[in-house]
């Protein structure tokens, strides 16, 4: 909507702020869960609650990275440290297992009921840890080092990428590989990296980014696949997936291509590696070239092992990766065609996406008067990618002005 903001905005601080300022001021108070603590994360437009009940471990999570965002961009009020608090102590105090380790991944009110341990979900545990920590947040960098440590023992068990699901004593493994939940392991053993300094955190992104982003994306074609069997050997099959799991219904997402490209770009202000840059524009381009939908605008959900469309949905979560991936991109590079591709993400996200009226993202994108499903939140995400891709604009912005450490 370029006409109401003018271009030049989407480049502005305040602006950004702004953005992220309305995401986290819809989420709080409004998601509260005030009789088992924590957050909910069913919606509706107006923040009415629509599930009172279903905690899920990927949202939990994601509530603390959230308010850690505000805290650590001055997004917020003071309520965003008391906030992020309170969802690392519901991590840590209802989600956590204590007889066998890890967390469970579903939970109604504060009672587990898939007791399941999930690659994705500690994925994102790390992730809360990682950024609450550098957020300040007392009790954060234990839940970091807890995750970290069970992500490395009963997920990588000593190989370069983590297998996908566990029981909940991590005896039985089934035997589906998925490139996702490791995708954002590398998400967060960088944050981890970056909240530390702890060149461990960074040896593990590194080495999960090398083997999915490179050796095996060459290996098949230059783009990352999705699903892959008990030994990393693509499933080109189209079968039914057990969603549950995060199993990817579609063997190419456009999204995860541009997620990996702001990915290796980060990863390359940290990691003198020659491949990082070249292999993140490769990516990017592949997600705007075969995922932008040209007549309708937007990402589409799924594409073929010929980068065919199988399914031409458009994605909720898809643009704010864009938009991260080609800020990080505009600023490794210098090169400003990257800032048209963020505009026209932003420009789509505002027309189709964010809710000017009470804050937040709706969960289908749709132009404001066809919009018939007004949901925030799907049980999964509290807004964690538009919020992150806010959050990783105003971090480029500041590298293009303090380029020696810019905060935040």
């Amino acid at each position: 909507m370029p006409g109401m903001y003018g271009q030049e905005s989407f480049r502005d601080s305040s602006w950004l702020k702004s953005q992220l300022s309305a995401i986290l001021n819809f989420w709080y108070p409004a998601a509260i869960d005030r009789r088992a603590g924590g957050y909910l994360n069913l919606l509706d437009a107006d923040g009415t609650v629509l599930d009172g009940e279903q905690k899920h471990l990927v949202a939990s999570a994601r509530f603390a990275v959230l308010f850690s965002f505000g805290v650590l961009a001055g997004a917020g009020g003071d309520w965003c440290r008391d906030a992020a608090a309170e969802a690392v102590d519901f991590l840590w105090n209802a989600h956590r297992d204590s007889a066998h380790g890890g967390y469970f991944w579903i939970l109604r009110g504060d009672e587990p009921v898939d007791r399941r341990k999930q690659s994705y979900g500690h994925a994102f545990v790390v992730l809360a840890g990682a950024m609450a920590h550098r957020a300040g947040i007392a009790g954060a960098k234990t839940l970091l080092e807890d995750a970290a440590d069970i992500a490395e023992r009963h997920f990588f068990r000593g190989e370069d990428l983590a297998l996908n699901t566990a029981s909940e004593d991590f005896a039985e493994i089934t035997g589906y590989r998925g490139q996702n939940p490791n995708m954002h392991f590398c998400e967060a053993f960088i944050a981890a990296y970056e909240a530390t300094g702890d060149e461990a955190y960074l040896d593990r992104a590194y080495r999960i980014a090398d083997a999915l982003a490179r050796r095996i994306a060459t290996r098949i074609g230059g783009f990352v696949w999705e699903n892959y069997d008990a030994d990393w050997r693509p499933d080109w099959e189209h079968r039914p997936r057990d969603r549950a799991s995060i199993e990817a219904a579609c063997g190419v997402v456009p999204g995860h291509q541009v997620e990996w490209a702001k990915l290796l770009g980060i990863l390359a202000r940290h990691r003198n590696a020659d491949w990082l840059l070249p292999q993140a524009i490769h990516l990017q381009r592949i997600g705007w070239d075969y995922g932008w939908d040209a007549d309708e605008g937007g990402f589409y959900n799924g594409l073929g092992r010929d980068m065919a469309v199988e399914d031409s949905r458009p994605s909720y979560w898809s643009p704010s990766e864009a938009i991260g991936a080609a800020a990080v991109l505009a600023t490794a590079t210098g090169d400003e065609a990257y800032w048209a591709d963020y505009e026209r993400a932003w420009s789509y996200a505002l027309t189709h996406l964010v809710d000017l009226e009470h804050g937040g993202w709706f969960k289908t994108p749709a132009l404001a008067g066809a919009r018939t499903d007004r949901r925030k939140g799907d049980g999964l995400d509290p807004d964690y990618h538009p919020a992150g891709a806010c959050f990783e604009a105003l971090r480029c912005l500041a590298l293009t002005t303090h380029p020696e450490g810019a905060a935040p």
